[in-house]
């Protein structure tokens, strides 16, 4: 097998866009939101309808994406994923994968687990990111996000109609999330999505989530050959 090594594309500050004009006054964004950046005004109408707005606070959002996920309406979007549906069916790459950046930044440099001395050059001892080592097939993209309860059932069904065969996700434990409360979101759209797929005779079409902190580039490479085999299989 032919590896070559890819360059992550990175989603971490994909710029989310704010239409409220389409809402449906679900009120999912609030719910889901982790700062308390997106609140859920209620008034009722003359007729005694309630009607439920999102007002938006910027100065506490911190660009996560949770709440893009669970819009149903389209009120709120996300720039970059909006394009890499398009991309990945002109690029004619079979299968995506997604990675937290958290699990991308939490690994040591080589050098950080010896002794360190006044004269250990800062270097050995910062935080270095993975992905940028990582080699793989081609047909494969990888994606760094800031969280991945960013990826909705949405943008991961239209992959898979845009001709994606298969979506890895790997995802930080709930407990770990910086924007989580004890429970994963991506996890819940996998699981959805997962189960309308096979009712709809759509089993080929894979994506699957893996909580775990690789501990090299060659695992993550090993990960995503078992997956391209289809011998992951984790969340079915």
């Amino acid at each position: 097998m032919n590896l070559v090594a890819h360059p992550a594309q990175s989603m971490d500050m994909d710029r989310l866009i704010h239409d409220f004009n389409l809402c449906y006054g679900c009120g999912l964004c609030g719910e889901v939101c982790p700062r308390g950046a997106i609140t859920i005004d209620a008034s009722r109408a003359a007729d005694g309808a309630l009607h439920k707005h999102p007002v938006l606070d910027e100065t506490h959002c911190v660009h996560c994406g949770r709440c893009s996920s669970v819009c149903g309406s389209g009120a709120i979007s996300q720039e970059k994923f909006e394009g890499l549906v398009q991309q990945m069916s002109e690029a004619r790459q079979e299968h995506l994968v997604f990675f937290c950046r958290k699990l991308n930044l939490s690994q040591p440099s080589p050098m950080q687990g010896e002794a360190l001395g006044l004269n250990t050059p800062l270097t050995a001892v910062r935080m270095m990111p993975q992905l940028s080592r990582v080699r793989l097939p081609q047909g494969v993209r990888l994606v760094d996000v800031r969280c991945t309860g960013r990826i909705g059932a949405r943008t991961l069904l239209s992959l898979l109609l845009a001709g994606v065969k298969g979506v890895l996700i790997f995802a930080c434990p709930p407990h770990d999330c910086e924007y989580g409360r004890e429970s994963c979101l991506s996890a819940l759209h996998v699981e959805g999505l997962n189960s309308l797929l096979d009712a709809y005779g759509m089993g080929e079409r894979r994506v699957e989530i893996l909580f775990e902190q690789p501990e090299s580039p060659a695992h993550v490479e090993a990960v995503v050959e078992r997956f391209r085999h289809g011998r992951l299989r984790l969340t079915r």
